[in-house]
């Protein structure tokens, strides 16, 4: 089977991850626990935190459109994105990005 790592980047790219649970032979409820054992954290918090991650360099880099960085993370939403977002820096994106340019200049 694939490593843990290969999984949350093809599903943070929006690829399906059942094809290759099925190739394993594991149910999706064997793949969930077994993925929650090696990860720490469940599937769905693991690729969150991948692409909020993402979205935090691009955030940091330049100065694109919330919105566009939010739709190239793969959130299909913009309050989706902003949710999570908080949920894992507690800040907003534009929060972010601004106390993220006070400390860098």
């Amino acid at each position: 089977m694939e490593s843990v790592r290969e999984l949350l980047r093809r599903a943070a790219r929006g690829l399906q991850v059942t094809g290759k649970t099925r190739e394993a032979h594991l149910s999706p409820g064997t793949f969930s626990r077994f993925f929650k054992l090696r990860a720490g954290k469940t599937l769905p918090e693991s690729v969150n935190a991948l692409r909020i991650g993402r979205a935090c360099e691009l955030l940091a880099e330049g100065n694109g459109k919330v919105t566009d960085i939010a739709m190239d993370c793969g959130f299909r939403n913009l309050a989706n994105f902003n949710r999570r977002f908080r949920v894992l820096t507690k800040l907003s994106p534009r929060e972010y990005r601004s106390r993220f340019r006070e400390t860098a200049g």
